[in-house]
């Protein structure tokens, strides 16, 4: 079951890349804000790394229908 809500956590996450990406877009040159942005960035990736390893583990551990 926790394959489905890995599912979830990567819709999440694909929208805050997509929302992080084109405000860091928006920033001028270099700042806190930015530094602030890319570890958004860096965060979202790896949430989305960490949901894409639950959800392969279905093929192991889901009932067989």
């Amino acid at each position: 079951m926790v394959w489905v809500y890995s599912h979830e956590i990567s819709d999440h996450v694909t929208v805050i890349m997509g929302n992080s990406e084109l405000m860091d877009d928006a920033l001028p040159g270099q700042g806190p804000v930015r530094k602030h942005m890319n570890e958004i960035t860096r965060c979202a990736r790896s949430i989305g790394v960490a949901a894409s390893k639950i959800a392969s583990l279905k093929e192991h551990f889901a009932p067989r229908e």
